[in-house]
């Protein structure tokens, strides 16, 4: 019997990549055993415009401040047993509403698949830094467990808090995706995200200028027209859908995820490689984060640690059509065992139960 109120905090709608693929995704899951209620911190049109490279209005901003702050107070242990927050109630704001919820005796659980730690603990803002640098420490300490989505999250939060921490990697559902099967000599490189993350391109772009010099291919940016390639490089643009997102992956040969070797970098769970395995494509990728733990070097794809081993991974892709299948049908093994929707979810209902407390004595 469906007796547990749980209230799901993400930081952005269904629209959100990561609210979606942390905590929407599972909502049917957890409806079969709980009453679920859902409340983005974010609106649609705020998310929107995050998509589009625009900047949100003020007022969206305003608006979700308010909505979450009276959420907060009003809510009710009577009626709510367990919370589940993506990152933390209110980004740029000390953590005195979790202490809130802790005070109205409401446990809640924390999610994590970015370093949002460093945006107060690495602030060139000084004020940010000295007010906000250890906020996400005391949000942990706060929690009743926090979920982590890579190794260096995890490390984080091990030093941070006594409470339970558990690593979850960003899964898909590996049964929405098309394994690709059929690789001519046509290449097309694909790369998908946002405006936001569309920077890291830019790591490969003299790369690709040389290599146009000898190879014919084209880049595919799936969800950001704001970068703009070496004009050697041809290139194309698609608008992020649903649709694009995991089905038509399969169309494309090589998935590629340069990332800068940072900090914030590091706490990347790299979904884009999950993705791209998930559709059966070789990855490139550099070295960096969660990266070294999802990729297998030579196996499901290449890890790089400099420009020279990005060259070399991309020509031997290129020249190598026996190899992109190889390595393709070696990452969509890999996709469907360790990073499928099926291979976490009985792993997160177990968390959430035993943060409400289920245990033995009371299923008896």
């Amino acid at each position: 019997m469906k007796n547990k109120d749980i209230l799901l905090l993400p930081k952005y709608t269904e629209k959100g990549p990561s609210s979606r693929y942390r905590l929407f995704q599972y909502v049917p899951l957890l409806r079969e055993s709980f009453t679920i209620s859902i409340s983005p911190f974010f609106d649609e049109s705020y998310i929107e415009s995050l998509l589009a490279g625009n900047q949100p209005p003020i007022f969206s901003a305003l608006m979700s401040f308010f909505r979450r702050v009276f959420k907060i107070i009003f809510i009710s242990s009577k009626n709510t047993k367990l919370v589940l927050i993506e990152y933390e109630l209110i980004p740029y704001f000390p953590s005195i509403f979790e202490s809130l919820l802790k005070l109205k005796g409401i446990n809640f659980l924390t999610i994590y698949d970015d370093a949002v730690f460093h945006r107060y603990d690495k602030s060139d803002n000084f004020i940010i830094k000295l007010i906000l640098g250890n906020k996400i420490k005391n949000v942990m300490k706060k929690s009743s467990a926090v979920i982590v989505g890579n190794k260096y999250l995890e490390k984080y939060a091990i030093n941070a808090t006594n409470s339970k921490v558990y690593l979850l990697p960003t899964v898909v559902d590996t049964n929405l995706y098309q394994a690709k099967k059929i690789f001519s000599e046509t290449i097309r490189i694909v790369w998908i995200g946002s405006p936001s993350t569309s920077k890291y391109l830019s790591r490969v772009d003299k790369i690709l200028k040389n290599l146009s010099k000898d190879y014919s291919f084209e880049v595919i940016v799936i969800g950001a027209n704001n970068f703009q390639f070496s004009e050697d490089i041809t290139q194309s643009y698609v608008d992020y859908n649903d649709s694009n997102e995991s089905s038509n992956l399969d169309e494309y040969d090589i998935g590629i995820m340069p990332l800068f070797d940072s900090d914030w970098e590091k706490g990347k769970c790299g979904f884009k490689l999950i993705q791209y395995m998930a559709s059966g494509l070789p990855t490139i990728a550099d070295n960096v984060g969660a990266n070294s733990d999802i990729t297998i070097n030579g196996t499901t794809g290449f890890l790089c640690n400099s420009d020279s081993d990005w060259h070399n991974s991309l020509k031997l892709l290129m020249e190598n059509k026996t190899l992109r299948m190889e390595l393709g049908s070696n990452g969509v093994k890999r996709a469907r065992k360790l990073y499928s929707l099926d291979s976490t979810k009985e792993n997160l209902l177990g968390i959430v139960k035993e943060s409400l407390g289920k245990n033995r004595s009371e299923e008896r």
